[in-house]
């Protein structure tokens, strides 16, 4: 026998897949669904700014420090979105036991110069695998260059993060 928490339960679900059938929600053709959204139809709504050029998913494919390519391996992604700059790096350090990671979440906004970003919340490791903290709300100013696919974040005259889009 049921008790009456269940029935009401029962009710309840029995309800909603009738409301449900009703519509329609459960027995339309998979061939007339809503068409998918366009970019166009993102700037078509008012009120809605440009994407900048450099949002988008980045992939780490090399680094070069002081004009010398760096020939370890290192994995990195790189996100930008309208206001945000998420990055994740990680490579072998000097000692096996130690790798270097860095990773970090910063607003940005582009400037005549380059791109200016406040640290929000960045944390990264050292040659004896210490962690350290950023601190919250320091700025820097970066120069980052459209290349070949993808992004060059410069670290220096002769040093920078090489990164192709994935998405």
């Amino acid at each position: 026998m049921m008790n009456s928490s269940r029935i009401r339960s029962c009710l309840l679900l029995a309800s909603i897949c009738g409301v449900a059938a009703s519509r329609g929600e459960w027995l339309q053709d998979p061939t007339k669904q809503a068409p998918a959204t366009t970019k166009r139809a993102r700037a078509a709504i008012p009120g809605t700014p440009e994407r900048h050029p450099y949002e988008g998913v980045y992939r780490l494919t090399g680094r070069v420090k002081g004009g010398i390519a760096d020939l370890r391996k290192s994995k990195g992604y790189l996100v930008i979105t309208r206001r945000h700059l998420c990055l994740q790096l990680a490579a072998p350090g000097p000692d096996e036991e130690h790798p270097l990671v860095n990773a970090g979440v910063r607003e940005w906004r582009p400037t005549d110069r380059g791109v200016r970003m406040t640290t929000r919340l960045e944390f990264f490791s050292d040659t004896s695998g210490e962690l350290h903290f950023a601190k919250d709300g320091a700025q820097e100013q970066r120069v980052v260059r459209a290349v070949r696919g993808g992004l060059r974040v410069m670290q220096g005259e002769r040093s920078w993060l090489e990164f192709e889009r994935i998405e």
